[in-house]
């Protein structure tokens, strides 16, 4: 699932066969070193992996950037923010 949020993020901002082509290339990659090192095993990221690894603030420029070209007058007011990599659990292709 860790690819699929990864091919429809990509999408976006390169086109369909660029992202095709980059989620493939990662894909060749993790086969790679899984038959290289006979000890590594394959844990997936999970489909939110990349949802967590986001920046807050660039986020929020961002989504400002964007209501504001659709021309709305954006005002932020402070409110409540979950605390960074909350019930986050790092997985990957280890050792």
């Amino acid at each position: 699932m860790g690819e699929g949020q990864r091919y429809r993020r990509l999408v976006r901002r390169r086109g369909k066969q660029r992202a095709l082509v980059a989620v493939a290339r990662s894909i060749l990659v993790i086969v790679w070193h899984l038959l290289g090192d006979t000890d590594s095993r394959y844990l997936d990221l999970g489909a939110d992996y990349y949802a967590n690894r986001l920046d807050p603030e660039r986020k929020t420029r961002d989504l400002v950037r964007q209501l504001q070209a659709l021309g709305h007058t954006v005002t932020l007011a402070p409110g409540h923010r979950r605390a960074s990599g909350a019930g986050h659990h790092r997985r990957g292709v280890w050792p």
